[in-house]
């Protein structure tokens, strides 16, 4: 596991600076008095901050490691930000207490995130652009006189950030020291007793796309329901349910099969025209001779080179008709390219200089067009087979949660080259 010190990423954090950033996120005014910061909105103070709190808090941050680009580690502590996937969002979620384990001295606790780790995000994801991603839109006014109202206490605008903040975290605290995978095991073992006993699927949040993937999908569509208009084909409707499935999937893994599916339906059908196309070119060939035993065979060759000698039907070879339908239904490369360029303009560098991680997938030819289809096909094949074949002992195999990240990225290509597929067999009504 890589750790990084936070010094690295964010460089001096200065008190002045958080309480600005915190300001801008609750659109609140902030200044200094009697080392207190005091946030207000027409004169009127809001919350506040003494100068010391907030030093401590960066100094709690700054005392610990980033993990897995999401989590935090320390010699005693760990804590990652979670998501839901449970069918129905169970109230159970907010009324598990404190569990602790006396024999390991640890400690587990399912709540709003630490002060720190609240920190934390606010300086990674500093981008206003960011906050509707990581913050409910509510009003703010009416919720911090709510709040006022229900405390006796000054108010800290950390109170208010962790009211609004969309996720909760599992914050996993020790006695003595532990190593970033021995409290990675604490977690997944607490994860794991959650599901079982409570049916609960709280999954940990270690990537940035894990949050903005589906607000970029929407971006670069209309997403506007004032510009609906009625279908004007028919889409097969076993393709539908496969897309469906893909996008309603809160996991990288059923979002990348589901979208695989689409394209494999089409497997045999291509497969099957190309040989049929090839028999027909040789057979067509003014050098072909049914009087010549060369030609003879060579046509043999093209129709059994796929037969498996133990069995009757025809063995598909399932990478070469993945290439041929990428082919057959994205003549033009270019043309998926420029969507996954709109979607992310550093997907595409991404795909063209690194292989994937967990299964050795290709790295994908962006320059040669018959190049591109088959390292591309090369990738898909060798990732849906690290995600199908998890037998202990293969090199390239799949671990769910450990290689979400990676997976991820591969997820946004899968569904728009199914998105071309269904239009492209879809029938004008």
């Amino acid at each position: 596991m890589t750790l990084q010190r936070p010094h690295l990423i964010f460089g001096e954090v200065l008190n002045n600076d958080v309480a600005d950033l915190i300001a801008r996120v609750l659109k609140l005014n902030v200044v200094l008095n009697n080392d207190n910061y005091v946030f207000s909105h027409d004169g009127e103070v809001k919350c506040a901050i003494s100068n010391q709190e907030l030093g401590t808090i960066i100094g709690e941050l700054e005392s610990v490691s980033i993990i897995e680009e999401l989590g935090l580690v320390g010699d005693r502590s760990y804590e990652i930000m979670l998501r839901e996937h449970s069918p129905l969002r169970s109230r159970i979620f907010d009324d598990i207490p404190l569990i602790e384990d006396l024999e390991n001295k640890v400690s587990y606790l399912l709540d709003e995130p630490s002060s720190s780790y609240m920190l934390f995000i606010l300086m990674k994801f500093s981008d206003e652009n960011m906050f509707r991603y990581l913050f409910r839109r509510v009003l703010l006014s009416t919720l911090i006189t709510r709040m006022l109202r229900e405390t006796e206490y000054a108010l800290s605008p950390f109170d208010i950030l962790k009211r609004i903040i969309r996720f909760q975290t599992l914050r996993v605290t020790s006695q003595v020291n532990y190593n970033a995978t021995s409290f990675a095991n604490f977690s997944n073992s607490y994860l794991f007793s959650l599901g079982y006993n409570l049916d609960l699927a709280l999954i940990p949040v270690k990537a940035t796309d894990d949050l903005i993937r589906s607000s970029r999908i929407r971006r670069i569509r209309d997403s506007d329901p004032d510009h609906l208009t009625a279908p004007r084909k028919y889409y097969n409707s076993d393709l539908i349910h496969y897309y469906q499935l893909g996008i309603s999937a809160n996991s990288p893994t059923l979002e990348f099969i589901s979208f695989y599916h689409v394209i494999e339906h089409f497997f045999d059908y291509v497969y099957e025209e190309d040989k049929i196309d090839k028999v027909r070119d040789k057979i067509t060939s003014e050098s072909f001779s049914y009087k010549k035993d060369k030609d003879i065979k060579d046509l043999i060759k093209i129709i059994t080179s796929t037969r498996n000698i133990s069995q009757e039907p025809i063995k598909i070879v399932e990478i070469e008709a993945l290439r041929l339908t990428l082919v057959k239904f994205i003549p033009n490369y270019q043309d998926l390219l420029d969507i996954i360029d709109e979607y992310d303009n550093g997907l595409k560098e991404y795909y063209s200089k690194n292989e994937v991680a967990f299964c050795r997938g290709s790295k994908v030819n962006l320059i040669d067009q018959s190049a591109f289809y088959v390292t591309l096909s090369s990738r898909i094949y060798a990732i849906r087979n690290s995600i199908v074949h998890s037998k202990e002992g293969e090199k390239s195999r799949f671990i769910p949660f450990k290689d979400d990240a990676a997976l991820a990225k591969e997820v946004p290509v899968m569904r728009f080259i199914a998105e071309i597929i269904i239009n492209a067999s879809a029938k004008i009504m």
